[in-house]
């Protein structure tokens, strides 16, 4: 239930920052000015905001020269995002001009309640002010063609996202546009005063159990919001650890940005972090080098209309417990030492666990931890909890994976 709050209130990644900084504060945890020195003490809980990207840590000088537990997840989705322009009208209707972000599944998007959100510039006192925004309620929608519009419809047709994608925002006989004015009213601000919008529509359905016995959950995001909940909802103030848990951004497009995994953000951290603690270049260096990262990105369950899309040997099924990803080639970065570190973890904590190896004709998909693994230099393991519909508007998990994945992190935290 509580994972579920999280995504409702989570539709985008500006929004999932927000909610995670939340559950740092409810745990007590102290903030630090990305611009400051830092002047940190053994075994207190602190953490650090930078650009969209977010670091939290609890460690002390004689831990952290062995090398420290570090979690990582990503807090955006896949989607769209409404175009710098705004809208369009097309036949006496305005349609909001969108692009893709990452590879959503198409079709999953039409004919759904649609709500906005997103974050907003504008100029307030001469200066760019960040101001973010959601609807909630929705707004708009993608209406689907008739399959008398249509005749090919249930026939694999691929749809445009430039043409065909553009979710009805307004009535428009007159050829006039609302989508500006209504943002401004969305914001508090004058239409002459927005700098610039960072706006994606979402599923505005509330996240909501499924199945006979509630065995599921349904929801928007889960990929990856479901494994950010899970490391930043074990972490306590007062329980000594040794830890550095990401929340990073831009995963879904390549990671190559001032907030994604493939960044400096994590790099500088953990540096900045080993020197605020007294250690020198070479024990920072060798201190990272010998920590464990393990990269969470939610894994997939074999599909039960698709079982010859996966390994044929090895079956994934949801409510079994988190999924160890291993790939030859490390498109997942779980190596053989990084395997039987997580399988000790799981086994020591009573944690039931799954490994996922993908079918040997297919590529697999990717994950930050080849990322954090090659940047590091230290041993990774991606894991992630079972799920259908990945990359769906609306996606499906097992409801006891939650807590399998948060004890997960608790003992690797925590060393429980």
């Amino acid at each position: 239930s509580e994972l579920m709050s999280f995504t409702d209130s989570s539709p985008t990644a500006y929004h999932a920052l927000s909610e995670t900084e939340k559950l740092l504060v409810k745990s007590g945890a102290l903030k630090l000015d990305w611009d400051a020195d830092w002047k940190l003490s053994d075994s207190t809980l602190y953490y650090v905001i930078h650009n969209t990207a977010l670091a939290a840590f609890s460690t002390s000088a004689s831990a952290i020269k062995k090398g420290i537990n570090i979690a990582a997840a990503h807090t955006d989705s896949p989607g769209f995002k409404i175009k710098s322009y705004g809208s369009k009208i097309d036949s006496g209707c305005e349609r909001l001009s969108v692009e893709k972000y990452g590879s959503p599944i198409l079709y999953s998007w039409f004919d759904r309640p649609l709500a906005l959100a997103g974050r907003v510039y504008a100029l307030k006192n001469g200066k760019p002010a960040a101001i973010d925004v959601d609807t909630k309620d929705s707004c708009t929608v993608i209406p689907s063609p008739a399959p008398h519009v249509l005749r090919e419809i249930n026939d694999g047709v691929k749809f445009s996202v430039q043409n065909e994608l553009s979710p009805l925002f307004a009535q428009s006989l007159g050829g006039e546009k609302k989508f500006i004015t209504f943002l401004a009213n969305l914001s508090g601000v004058k239409e002459n005063e927005i700098l610039s919008f960072d706006i994606m529509p979402y599923d505005s359905n509330k996240a909501s159990f499924t199945g006979a016995d509630s065995e599921f959950i349904s929801a928007g995001r889960l990929d990856d919001l479901a494994m950010v909940y899970a490391i930043f909802s074990c972490i306590e103030k007062n329980c000594p650890g040794n830890f550095a848990a990401f929340a990073f951004d831009n995963e879904e497009c390549g990671s190559r940005t001032n907030s994604g995994a493939a960044g400096a953000f994590g790099r500088i951290v953990l540096e900045r972090l080993c020197a605020s603690f007294g250690l020198n270049r070479t024990e920072t260096l060798a201190a990272i080098s010998n920590s464990t990262v393990i990269s969470a990105d939610m894994a997939h369950s074999t599909h039960p209309a698709y079982p010859g899309k996966s390994d044929p040997d090895i079956k994934i099924n949801m409510n079994c417990g988190p999924v160890l990803k291993t790939s030859s080639n490390q498109s997942y970065a779980s190596s053989a030492k990084g395997s039987a570190i997580f399988k000790s973890l799981c086994m020591k904590a009573n944690i039931p666990y799954q490994e996922f190896t993908n079918h040997s004709d297919m590529p697999s998909g990717g994950t930050i931890g080849p990322m954090l693994a090659s940047g590091f230099a230290s041993t990774a393991i991606d894991i992630g909890a079972p799920m259908l519909s990945m990359h769906s508007s609306r996606e499906l998990c097992g409801s006891k994976d939650p807590f399998y994945t948060f004890k997960l992190f608790r003992n690797f935290f925590y060393d429980i």
